[in-house]
This record gives C-alpha cells, structure tokens and sequence, in this order.
C-alpha cells in the first residue's frame, strides 16, 4: 500500500495526465482491475475500458481546461485520499466548469478506484445580509 507521498504523486501523474492528453501517463497510475465511477454517472471497469474512454473522450476533440487541485486528504489506515478540485473543460463544443471532489484507493502501488462528487461553480452566500454584530 502506498504511502501519503505516493498516493499524493500518482493522484497528481492522474490529474496532470488529462490535462497533457497524455494516456502513456494516464494508463501508468492505474491498477489493471481500476473502477472509475465520474461524478454524472458513467462507470469505467478495468484499464481497458479506461484507455478506451481515455482516448475517445479526446479523439472527439475534448479537452480538459483547468484541473486544480485544492486540497489532499490521506487516510493512512485505509490508504485512501481525497482531495477536492476545481475543474473545467470543453466537451461537445460547450465549455464545462465544477468544483467536486474524488475519493482515491490504491492497490500494488496504482489507483484502485475513484469516486468523483460534483459540486456547482455558481455558489453563493446564505443569509449575506444578516448583520454579524
């Protein structure tokens, strides 16, 4: 099981990997038994499938804008990671942009899994106007 660097560095290798188009690096953080369960629903088993969705997404002319890393998590008794992200992108002709979150596990030194959570850009303030005296 990897440590907090080496969970850090391959969640990074990941996150860089979308935004090089890289799929040489993409395909080398991933365990071969990888689940990749993205924030809107589709669900990606096993690094064939991966590399597949990987390419295609690209090969479609879409690409990944901004993926900025907020924060890191490390749970050293389970080797998970957290970390949350600002992100944006162009698909499908459209630019995209969301805040969100992944939960991250390891197996034999790669991803094992990821699990996205979504968040909306457009944010704002409850109960702004109450004075704070």
């Amino acid at each position: 099981m990897p440590g907090r660097d080496t969970a850090n560095d391959l969640v990074v290798q990941y996150v860089d990997s979308w935004l090089s188009q890289d799929a040489a690096q993409f395909l080398d953080t991933l365990h071969d038994d990888v689940i990749v369960r993205e924030c809107y629903g589709p669900v990606y088993e096993g690094k064939e499938a991966c590399e597949r969705w990987f390419r295609t997404w690209h090969d479609e002319g879409n690409r990944v804008l901004r993926w900025t890393i907020r924060s890191f998590l490390f749970d050293p008794e389970t080797t998970m990671t957290a970390f949350e992200w600002d992100f944006s992108c162009v698909a499908d002709g459209k630019e995209h942009a969301f805040l969100g979150s992944s939960h991250v596990t390891f197996r034999d030194e790669r991803i094992d899994s990821i699990n996205e959570y979504e968040m909306t850009a457009d944010q704002y303030r409850c109960y702004a106007t109450i004075d704070r005296q």
